[in-house]
């Protein structure tokens, strides 16, 4: 599906309440949509389009959807690039399943008053091989959420989610710029998320779904964002290591977790806390790095192995 105009389509009825107002792809083979322009598409969950017309269908239709029928799985690989998506009063792209080839790249989304970009992949599992990279996603004046990456599963491996740029609209509704609830292995390397209530939001609290250790988070800018990253997880699991610019942010950190921000893990565990540890196991040489306080301990370092082993408190600042 290639280099079409969609425009004011407000989405399927009948038995297809949730299908798309642009582009829909349904089945277990693979999708090409690129080079499309997708304009005013969608509906609300009151059922009411852009025109103001309401219809007995009540369910928030996308601009762009891929799913299959009664599959936990796309077989096929889908490519997704180089459309604009403008003006979306539901989703901007939501993917119902499970694709293990996908391609999602030099989208431009621009005023998707729900999400640019949802993947709703509850009853997939084994979450492998999908490329998030180069789309551009603003809100505008919507109040619209950035990328949802929603999968009960700790097996997403694979995933690439690297050189987006995502411009978000502070406002009285917390709105994400990247929210994820997997179990992450894979990139996420080179991302902007500037303006947000939270920047970016890993939360999966559950000891089944960690965050795996071997996700690659680099190269990231944070910004102006309310709170700039918020980690609730297996936080030991959590790598955050190498050049993520945090800048005019109100907090800059959030989270809960027995480690909250791991900065490296190897050789030894450096990481963000506002204490020593009181519980975990710990080698020595792991480094605790608390918020700079004038007058108080720059961080605290164990000089004895153990749960929790001995920490001691560094120089005052």
């Amino acid at each position: 599906v290639s280099n079409n105009v969609v425009d004011s389509c407000s989405g399927a009825g009948g038995n297809n309440v949730d299908l798309a107002g642009g582009i829909v792809a349904i089945g277990q083979g693979g999708a090409i949509i690129t080079g499309n322009t997708i304009l005013n598409t969608g509906r609300t969950s009151a059922g009411v389009d852009r025109d103001g017309f309401t219809s007995p269908v009540t369910a928030v239709t996308q601009s762009v959807a891929i799913r299959a029928n009664g599959e936990d799985n796309i077989g096929g690989k889908v490519i997704i690039t180089n459309n604009t998506i403008n003006k979306s009063i539901g989703y901007g792209i939501k993917i119902y399943k499970n694709v293990p080839n996908l391609l999602i790249a030099n989208n431009h989304i621009y005023e998707a008053e729900n999400l640019a970009l949802f993947f709703n992949l509850t009853d997939s599992a084994d979450i492998k091989y999908q490329k998030i990279i180069n789309n551009v996603i603003d809100v505008g004046t919507s109040d619209g959420g950035g990328i949802t990456y929603i999968a009960d599963t700790d097996n997403a491996t694979g995933i690439d989610i690297s050189g987006n740029t995502l411009i978000g609209l502070k406002a009285t509704t917390t709105k994400y710029g990247f929210y994820t609830s997997a179990g992450f292995a894979g990139r996420f390397v080179g991302n902007e998320f500037r303006n947000w209530d939270t920047g970016v939001h890993f939360v999966n609290p559950e000891s089944t779904y960690p965050i795996n250790r071997t996700m690659d988070f680099r190269n990231n800018i944070v910004a102006d964002c309310t709170l700039g990253l918020y980690l609730y997880s297996r936080l030991e699991d959590f790598c955050l290591p190498i050049n993520t610019i945090l800048s005019g942010n109100g907090t800059d950190w959030g989270g809960v977790g027995y480690i909250l921000q791991t900065l490296s893990t190897y050789p030894v565990k450096i990481f963000y806390a506002d204490s020593a540890p009181a519980s975990g196991t710990w080698a020595v040489g792991d480094r605790a790095i608390r918020t700079p306080v004038a007058g108080q301990p720059i961080g605290w370092r164990c000089t004895v192995a153990g749960t929790p082993g001995t920490w001691v408190a560094e120089a005052n600042l």
